[in-house]
């Protein structure tokens, strides 16, 4: 008789533990979704739910190298400056100081998307698309927070400019020109500076480009060069565990190692396909670090992305969308995004966009 109501107890126990679980894995009431607020109040504030559409969603196995991308130039995108060829381009002395830490003390001009950037390999020549592993802003196996997107490909494989520019630099960090934490940290680089027109203020606006770890390179300080024009070879030099580049984006000083932003904001998605990029926020708007995010298909709930929010502020947010995490590459349509904080999932609907940014806001307990 005790022993039958051992059992019944536990039974109780389980079921009570069971209902306990499912309730914190539902969607809580506090999930939000915006479009570009870019202010803590907006962001708290925001409350629309995006519309669902049906739509086909693109299996894991299906190769992105071979899709499509988007024009290199949109009616709204930026007019490109032309370098002066007759002014000669002399290579600026390295920063005498190295910071680690983001500059927060500058305010930029970038009030919409900037889709400015090529992809550095060609469709029919090379993987176009970046290592999730090891996200821009994580610290995935214990590294230092990623300052770039790596995109693995055979050692030799033609890199190529994602956009017109000139060459800032081309050489080694062994010694003077040092771009990163340390020297010999790239191996051979090339750093590319662009300057365009911003579509809505019309002022000159100037980013830099770096290409790392090259086995090569094709090109010399001072030469202006065309998007998709080779630049170098893909290798593994530096601080490099396999052959693959690496690609940043610059904002400010091209030597400063705490100046980059996440390229995935700015390389073209492929046709038909869009960004996804969002917060994960404290309730009284601070950023939540090294959150674990999912992409999962709204019916079967197959997860078809992993990545982890920016490691607290070592990294930059972009200057417009103000983000912490980025998930690059998704087929236009819906899906479901579960944050993963604290023994918790907070699950709401997405919808990607073709060619455009989808932002995410999540509040977190």
């Amino acid at each position: 008789m005790s022993k039958q109501i051992y059992l019944l107890v536990g039974l109780l126990l389980g079921l009570l533990s069971a209902c306990q679980f499912w309730s914190e894995t539902q969607s809580p009431s506090d999930e939000v979704i915006s479009n570009h607020a870019n202010t803590p109040e907006a962001i708290l504030a925001a409350l629309e739910v995006l519309p669902e559409v049906s739509t086909q969603i693109i299996s894991e196995e299906e190769n992105l190298s071979s899709l499509q991308l988007l024009p290199s130039w949109t009616p709204n995108g930026p007019t490109v400056t032309p370098f002066p060829t007759s002014t000669p381009y002399n290579t600026p002395e390295p920063s005498p100081t190295l910071r680690l830490m983001p500059t927060a003390d500058i305010t930029y001009d970038l009030q919409s998307e900037h889709f400015w950037l090529a992809r550095p390999f060609l469709n029919n020549s090379g993987i176009q698309t970046s290592v999730n592993a090891y996200a821009y802003g994580t610290t995935t196996f214990g590294y230092q927070p990623h300052h770039g997107v790596d995109i693995e490909n055979p050692i030799g494989t033609n890199v190529r400019a994602v956009a017109h520019g000139r060459v800032f630099y081309a050489g080694d960090d062994l010694n003077d020109a040092i771009f990163g934490p340390q020297a010999n940290f790239y191996g051979n680089l090339v750093v590319i500076e662009h300057e365009v027109e911003l579509p809505d203020s019309g002022k000159p606006f100037t980013f830099y480009t770096l290409y790392g770890h090259l086995s090569q390179f094709f090109v010399r300080e001072g030469m202006e060069v065309e998007q998709f024009d080779e630049i170098g070879a893909v290798g593994q030099e530096g601080v490099a565990i396999g052959p693959h580049l690496h690609l940043e984006v610059r904002i400010g000083d091209p030597y400063d190692y705490g100046a980059t932003y996440n390229p995935n904001l700015w390389l073209q998605p492929y046709l038909g396909f869009g960004v996804l990029a969002g917060r994960v926020l404290y309730r009284d708007g601070g950023y939540v670090p090294d959150v674990e995010i999912e992409v999962r298909t709204p019916n079967s709930g197959r997860v078809l992305k992993t990545t982890l929010t920016y490691h607290y502020d070592l990294v930059n947010k972009d200057p417009y969308f103000l983000e912490n995490f980025v998930v690059p590459d998704l087929q236009a349509g819906n899906y479901e995004v579960v944050v993963k904080y604290q023994g918790r999932a907070y699950t709401q609907p997405v919808e990607i966009l073709p060619g455009r940014v989808t932002m995410v806001n999540q509040v977190v307990n």
